[in-house]
Order: C-alpha cells, then sequence, then structure tokens
C-alpha cells in the first residue's frame, strides 16, 4: 500500500510539472504595459536604461528611425579634437585675449616700452570713460592705496593708447601689445612705426619746430613775473610733441638764433598752499560764471576751481636726486614752524586786482608771517644746491582766478574778441571789495606743474602739515 502512494505522488508530480512548463509566464520581456508612459528620451534616442526602463518603448519602426536619426545627427555634431583646432584656425572661434593685468605688467617691465607715453581709458560710473596717463595711477593692492593715490580695478580699464594710437581696447578686442588676437602686430611693431615717422619729417617740419622753440621761450621771459602763465604754457606740450621738438633742436643745434631763455631757467616744480575754504571756492565759482555770462570767449583763460592755490616759490627739478632733496627740505622745515608761525596763520582775501589786466586774482591781506613763510622756504630751497627758476625776491602772494597768456591774448585782440588793454575791469567790478573769505594755512605741497590728479588738484610729489604732531 505504501508502495502505491509513492507511484501516484511521482506521477502527480509529473503531470504537474508539465502543465506549469506549458502555461505563459509573465517576465520582463513580456509584453509592455499600454498604462505606462512613452520614455521621452527614448523618442529623443538619448535613453541609457534600455529595456530596463520604467517607462515604455514602442517598438515600432517609425519611433526606432527617429531614435537612430536623431542619435546619428547628434554624433555627425560632435568634432574630434583635430577638427576643433581647424575650426579655431579657420576662424570660427575666437583666441583667448590677454588681459588689462597683461598689459600693464607688460608696460611696467618691459625696458623698451615708456610709460610716460601710455594712456588708460577706464571707465567711471559718474562720468563714464575718462582717460589719465598711465604713470598717474597706483599699480598696487587696492587695500594699500592712500586718499590721494589714484587706484581702479582692473576690470575698469577700457583700453590702453601709446599716445593718440589704441594699442589694446577690451570691447573691441583689440591687442596689438602681445598680438593675442590674431592681428600679428605687437607693441614693437607701434613702437618701431612712430619711430620711422619721427625719422621721416620733411624739412618744413623742422623749420615749423624751431620755430616753435625758439618763440616758446620767449612768452616765458614776458610772462616770468606769473609762474601760474608757464603752467599755462607746460599744459600744451605733451611729452610726444617734447620729444619731437627736442629732437628739432639737436638737429639744427649749429643754426645760429638769438639768445633765448633755455629750459634750465623755466621752472617746472612750485610749492604752494590749496584753497579748500568753501566759501572762498563758492565765491570763486561765483566770479567765474559772471565773467563766463559776460564774456564768454574768456572761458578757456578761467581757472580751474579745484586747483586754485596761493604759490610761495618755484623751482626746477631735473633729477630724482633734485626731487629728493626738495622733499627732505620741506621735511626739515616742519620742524620749524613752531617757531617761525603764529599758533593759527590765517589768508583772508578781499577783491579781486590785476597784472597788466591779463591775470585777474583774489588779493589776501598782508601777512608778515605767510611773507616770512614763503621767504624760508625759498630760502632753504636755495640753500639745498635747488634751482629756484621763476622765484623773484619781489613776492607777491595772489589767488589767480583768470590766467589769461600773452599769445591767447594777442588772438583775441587780433579777431576783435578783446580790447588791446586786456580784460575790461567793468567785467568784474562787483567784485572789486568782494569778501572771498579765510583760507587757514595748514599744509604745503610740492607740485610738479602742468600735472592733474583725480580730484582736480595737481600731483603732489610731497606733502607736508606744518602743525601735525610727530
Amino acid at each position: 500500500m505504501l508502495h502505491t502512494l509513492i507511484t501516484e505522488a511521482k506521477e502527480f508530480a509529473a503531470s504537474h510539472v508539465k502543465d506549469i512548463s506549458r502555461s505563459p509566464t509573465k517576465t520582463k520581456t513580456s509584453a509592455p504595459d499600454d498604462t505606462k508612459p512613452v520614455c521621452t528620451f527614448f523618442l529623443e534616442g538619448k535613453c541609457r536604461f534600455g529595456d530596463n526602463c520604467f517607462n515604455r518603448h514602442p517598438r515600432t519602426d517609425a519611433t526606432s528611425k527617429v531614435a537612430r536619426g536623431v542619435s546619428e545627427i547628434k554624433l555627425q555634431d560632435r568634432e574630434s579634437p583635430e577638427e576643433s583646432r581647424e575650426s579655431e584656425r579657420k576662424g570660427k572661434k575666437k583666441p583667448p585675449m590677454r588681459t588689462a593685468l597683461d598689459v600693464i605688467n607688460r608696460i611696467q617691465w618691459d625696458e623698451d616700452l615708456p610709460s610716460k607715453n601710455f594712456v588708460i581709458g577706464y571707465l567711471d560710473r559718474f562720468t563714464g570713460v575718462q582717460e589719465r596717463p598711465f604713470d598717474d595711477f597706483t599699480w598696487g593692492d587696492l587695500s594699500d592705496a592712500e586718499i590721494d593715490d589714484l587706484a581702479i580695478p582692473q576690470h575698469r580699464i577700457q583700453y590702453f593708447k601709446y599716445h593718440d594710437e589704441k594699442v589694446w581696447d577690451k570691447n573691441e578686442r583689440l591687442d596689438n601689445v602681445f598680438g593675442s588676437t590674431g592681428s600679428d602686430v605687437t607693441i614693437h611693431d607701434v613702437l618701431q612705426r612712430y619711430k620711422k615717422e619721427d625719422e621721416s619729417l620733411t624739412v618744413q617740419e623742422k623749420e615749423e619746430g624751431v620755430q616753435a622753440v625758439e618763440e616758446g621761450p620767449q612768452e616765458d621771459e614776458e610772462n616770468s613775473s606769473d609762474d601760474d602763465d608757464v603752467v599755462a604754457t607746460q599744459t600744451v606740450t605733451t611729452p610726444w610733441k617734447g620729444q619731437r621738438l627736442q629732437k628739432l633742436k639737436d638737429a639744427n643745434k649749429n643754426t645760429p638764433r638769438k639768445s633765448k631763455q633755455t629750459s634750465f631757467d623755466r621752472p617746472n616744480f612750485f610749492v604752494a598752499v590749496r584753497i579748500t575754504d568753501p566759501d572762498i571756492l563758492s565765491v570763486a565759482k561765483e566770479f567765474q560764471t559772471c565773467i563766463f555770462a559776460r564774456s564768454p570767449v574768456l572761458d578757456a583763460a578761467l581757472a580751474p576751481v579745484e586747483k586754485l592755490h596761493v604759490t610761495l616759490c618755484t623751482l626746477r627739478l631735473g633729477s630724482q636726486t633734485e626731487l629728493d632733496a626738495a622733499r627732505r627740505v620741506l621735511r626739515d622745515l616742519k620742524r620749524e614752524t613752531a617757531r617761525l608761525l603764529p599758533p593759527t596763520l590765517v589768508l583772508k582775501f578781499r577783491g579781486v586786482e590785476t597784472f597788466n589786466n591779463r591775470v585777474l586774482f583774489a588779493a589776501p591781506e598782508d601777512n608778515p608771517s605767510f611773507r616770512a613763510l614763503a621767504a624760508r622756504v625759498t630760502s632753504r630751497l636755495r640753500d639745498a644746491g635747488l634751482n629756484m627758476a621763476g622765484s623773484h625776491d619781489d613776492y607777491t602772494p595772489h589767488l589767480t582766478l583768470l590766467n589769461l597768456s600773452r599769445s591767447l591774448c594777442k588772438e583775441m585782440v587780433a579777431c576783435g574778441a578783446l580790447s588791446a588793454e586786456g580784460v575790461d575791469p567793468a567785467l568784474y567790478d562787483r567784485f572789486a571789495a568782494r569778501e572771498f573769505g579765510a583760507q587757514a594755512v595748514e599744509e604745503l605741497h610740492l607740485c610738479p606743474m602742468g600735472s592733474t590728479r583725480h580730484d582736480g588738484f595737481y600731483q603732489c610729489a610731497a606733502s607736508v602739515a606744518l602743525f601735525e604732531e610727530n
């Protein structure tokens, strides 16, 4: 009986296994579920899961062709490294451009590039694009810049100029310094071209240059009574023009000419007190507005309010050694101010006076202490062996408001814009006895003529606070 039960069990198990093998089973390869969404990545030919994707992959000829077509197009669009380099050579891709910092470093460390001939155009947030000489800027860390330093972030630099020619421009992708943008022009090519242009001056240009050199000192000799006239002459001569005129002088040094004042006799620095009193500045602006309203042609002769100052003396410094000597004199003079000057030294200005109806100035009240200070500064600088060109014994303190140079005066007289007597006193009669204000003499500045810094005043080679405690 037991044997019978075992036999029947084996037969039942065998028949059950056959039924299971004949019945269909659900697998991952079974017919897809139509309720699942269609895989959008599969339609684009980008699904990376294949048959294991949870979404539906429709297996129709149309979708397969679309997927294969998209994949083939994307593979065709991909460039090999060789093709990428070839397209870059053909101009399809822009080559990387050297940065403003690279140009700055090149100008600073390349001995063949005179930094004084470079100009920077930078973006000011209030006044737009401004231009300043390269040497006016401080290129150290911005956090180390002093209050009088001109320092800007490098991203504000728009372009660099060599004289009047742009050699690097961010917006135009111009790089004639390194030639990184494919121009095949470098800064040495620009220098060579300028050199050839300078050497190719015609005989007529030489004669005109010599005439300009001869006439320049004559005006300075006539205007030697006022240092501001010399300042005006300095501002119209760029370093490039000065180099060309010097070469013309050397080329024609054997030509006989009249004895004139040499450059050694012309001052290029001055010591002054800057005008910062708000009342004086306000009245000075009112004065200039009145002059411009009554005679607009005199606008070019008006002194910028930001540069108003009272000059103590002028001098000529021809080297760094002489400049350092002048700085030492001013520093040493600070120790003497305690016994030279009163506790407070103030200049009071009242009324407008004139030099030969060409220079109008606010006249300070006579102050013996200030005169003694000016005489002491002049004496100490002269004792240091410095050339006190332009300084005279008959010192007249004055605050220049309008400076009409002799050449400009002649032009205006010739065209009938000005009378031969100069500026008409009726133009400023309302200021004849006007109170301007009082300026405290607290600091002396040693400034190069013709310079300008970011706040409108002259560049300061040295500044000495007279009453500041050490």
